[in-house]
């Protein structure tokens, strides 16, 4: 519900609530349209989505994303994900490490990452991956679907050089669970001696 307002300073609405949902993109993973290193992404240094008002995640706490995955040539080091928001600027903490070493070579595996403190997403934010040793002759391949991509409000993108790329025409494949947020937030804006009642836990805040 709203939150509504009543005479004698009183407010009215929902208690805020998260609840732990999990979202599987509808992508096939087809083709490693974006890499890290060489390929279509000609030396991007950090590859994976983009999310738009609409998408399953914007307005959640992101916990752990998933990417299918694989290597061409030699690749080293330690990778992660992060977040970036429109601007580029980082949200929160990277994740947890995977080792780009132990990536196949002619097949692909889903690898997980996991945001120690989840991480709110909002319209224009970018989950990538990045870190570890690549270069244009060996790289690290994120699976997406180019064919017929079919999810809504995402696409592809890559970071090069200094600037970022979204690529609408592919949708990567990805797994990712989060805290979908629900109920509504307590006003701020208010008149001194303002009461909120929370109508689903009876909680009252003055």
């Amino acid at each position: 519900m709203a939150i509504t307002y009543h005479a004698g300073r009183r407010l009215q609405g929902l208690s805020l609530t998260a609840t732990d949902t999990t979202f599987t993109s509808i992508a096939n993973a087809d083709a490693s349209y974006i890499t890290l290193g060489g390929g279509s992404g000609a030396g991007a240094t950090k590859i994976g989505f983009y999310v738009e008002t609409g998408h399953a995640l914007v307005g959640g706490d992101l916990k752990t994303i998933t990417f299918t995955m694989s290597k061409y040539g030699t690749v080293s080091g330690n990778g992660y994900a992060a977040v970036y928001n429109s601007s580029g600027t980082q949200k929160g903490s990277n994740s947890s490490t995977n080792d780009w070493g132990t990536l196949p070579q002619g097949s692909n595996v889903n690898k997980t990452f996991t945001f120690s403190t989840p991480i709110s997403i909002a319209n224009g934010d970018r989950i990538v991956v990045e870190g570890g040793s690549f270069n244009t002759s060996n790289q690290i391949d994120v699976y997406y679907d180019g064919t017929s991509p079919p999810d809504a409000y995402t696409g592809g993108v890559h970071y090069t050089g200094s600037s970022w790329t979204n690529v609408s025409t592919v949708d990567a494949h990805f797994v990712a669970t989060y805290d979908a947020i629900s109920g509504d937030t307590k006003p701020t804006n208010v008149q001194a001696g303002s009461r909120f009642e929370e109508t689903d836990t009876r909680k009252m805040y003055h």
